[in-house]
Formats: structure tokens, C-alpha cells, sequence
């Protein structure tokens, strides 16, 4: 069971990207954004030389129509895939699979006083595949092959929720910022299908 945990703080985890973005214009006020980013990572045990998990060339494409509403106001919609390498262990201690899956969002930006004060409001949907649920069938030991606390993969979980927030300089010496967010979110496959995921909210402000 040691020879777990040294496995688990001997890694190395590397994560390589590279992206690139277009923007076309189609009319004065529409406008097309497409992006694509290729993806590598690996996890490298430094006391054994052994790689794993390692995926090269992960594709995940982004598109987005923006429209300008007037000169202060834009409305926008997106799409992206989502790719995101993760680190925490299984039972066996190998490390989790990836997150992957889709995010769709529409939503309003807003330059207020002069683009001194930039606001937005939108309204979003995930579908993610492998987020990291706490294995509570075992207990947290450091000597275990996790290294601790214990995950596994949860199936499909679908999240929706809104964002609001606000940010900029509102006077000379006055800087705002403020958000909130609130997400629902619901296993759509798997073991516990139909169950909540998480239902949270965030509120930030702050005021230098």
C-alpha cells in the first residue's frame, strides 16, 4: 500500500495545447468566431518511469455567432467541446479518465460609461462525461494506492444554471466587481441517473 502513495506523489502530470481562432465577418453587425485546440497530456511516474493515462491529439472545436445589438450591447451564442485532463485516482490508483463533453451558451454583454463598465448575463448548459465523485466506500488513508482520498468517474451530468456579473472602473477611484452564478445540475446516465449532482450558487463582489 505505500509503494500506492509514493506512486501518487512521484507524478508528473504534462498537459500540451495548441489553439488557433478565425473570425469572419458577415455582416456589420453579425459576426462568425471559430476556434479548434489539440490537446496532449501524460502522467509520468518518476520512481518507475511508467506513463499513463496519455492521449495525443484530443481535438475540441468552438463556434459562436456574435451580434451587435447597438453600440453598447451584443447577444451572443456558443458552442465548445470540453476536454479537461484530470488528477485525482481510483481504487486501483490509476488516474481518472478525462472530462469530456459540450457546453452551449447564449447570452448579452454590455460596455457601459465610456467601455469603462463592462456587464453580462447568460444562461448555459453542460453535458460532461467522468467528473470526480468522492469514493466514500473508502476511507482517506495516505498509504493507500490514491494517496489519500479515493474517486471514481460519474456518468453523464447535465448542468444548467446563469451567470450574471459586473466589472469596470465606476469612478476615479472606484473599481466594481460582481457576480453571480447559479447551477442545477443532474446525473442523465449512469448508476444514479436521475439524482442531483450539485444544485449551487456563487456570489462575488468586490469594491477596491
Amino acid at each position: 500500500m505505500g509503494n500506492g502513495n509514493a506512486t501518487r506523489t512521484q507524478s508528473k502530470a504534462t498537459n500540451l495545447g495548441l489553439h488557433g481562432v478565425a473570425r469572419w465577418p458577415l455582416t456589420d453587425t453579425l459576426k462568425l468566431i471559430m476556434g479548434v485546440r489539440s490537446s496532449s497530456y501524460k502522467v509520468e511516474n518518476a520512481v518507475t518511469g511508467r506513463t499513463a493515462p496519455r492521449e495525443s491529439g484530443e481535438i475540441t472545436p468552438y463556434a459562436g455567432l456574435v451580434f451587435d445589438l447597438n453600440a453598447q450591447y451584443s447577444a451572443y451564442a456558443s458552442y465548445s467541446d470540453i476536454f479537461n485532463p484530470q488528477t485525482n485516482r481510483s481504487i486501483d490508483g490509476s488516474v481518472l479518465a478525462p472530462v469530456v463533453g459540450a457546453n452551449d451558451e447564449v447570452g448579452v454583454k454590455g460596455e457601459l460609461l465610456d467601455k469603462r463598465l463592462n456587464v453580462s448575463a447568460a444562461i448555459f448548459r453542460l453535458e460532461q462525461s467522468n467528473l470526480s465523485v468522492r469514493d466514500d466506500s473508502i476511507p482517506n488513508d495516505p498509504g493507500n494506492a490514491c494517496g489519500g482520498a479515493c474517486y471514481t468517474a460519474a456518468g453523464e451530468v447535465v448542468s444548467q444554471g446563469v451567470d450574471l456579473g459586473v466589472n469596470g472602473k465606476v469612478g476615479a477611484n472606484l473599481n466594481l466587481a460582481a457576480g453571480y452564478t447559479y447551477v442545477d445540475a443532474e446525473y442523465k446516465a449512469g448508476p444514479q441517473q436521475s439524482q442531483r449532482f450539485n444544485r449551487s450558487f456563487k456570489l462575488t463582489q468586490s469594491y477596491p
